[in-house]
């Protein structure tokens, strides 16, 4: 097989749909390590 590059981004928003923080980690790398140590 080949290798798959790519991100995931985790956005955090408000009732009126802003912005208000996001993330980008490696798609191969687990969500909940990286939101529990790094505080959005």
């Amino acid at each position: 097989m080949g290798c798959f590059y790519g991100f995931k981004l985790h956005l955090i928003c408000n009732e009126r749909g802003e912005v208000l923080n996001f993330m980008i980690t490696r798609s191969d790398a687990e969500d909940c390590r990286h939101l529990k140590y790094k505080s959005l």
